[in-house]
């Protein structure tokens, strides 16, 4: 699997038109105009990215679509967090499997 672009994400207004794109926050540098660098993940444009469709980016699917690295991140360190700290209940193993198969879900295994 191709590895995601680190988060945190979020929506932005293009500069340049009506988009929103989903773009990831940090430390990427400048463009030679001085713009801050942000790699865009999806663009609500128009047939432009995965979906090919306008996602509501004020709604809660852009809300959790915004929120999905941060997400991945907090289910690898509760699944590592109970695989040394809970005991054997069968309810622990129902949680363990839930977050095992989100996390393989999200990385596309």
């Amino acid at each position: 699997m191709e590895n995601h672009t680190p988060g945190p994400w979020a929506w932005k207004q293009s500069k340049t038109n009506d988009f929103y794109n989903l773009v990831a926050i940090g430390d990427y540098g400048f463009h030679p105009n001085g713009d801050k660098v942000e790699p865009v993940v999806h663009s609500d444009g128009s047939a432009c990215g995965e979906y090919g469709a306008d996602i509501d980016v004020h709604g809660a699917d852009a809300k959790l679509i915004a929120a999905a690295p941060d997400l991945l991140e907090a289910c690898e360190a509760s699944l590592a967090n109970m695989e040394h700290f809970c005991d054997s209940s069968q309810q622990d193993w129902e949680v363990r499997d839930k977050l095992a198969a989100a996390i393989k879900k999200a990385k596309g295994e």
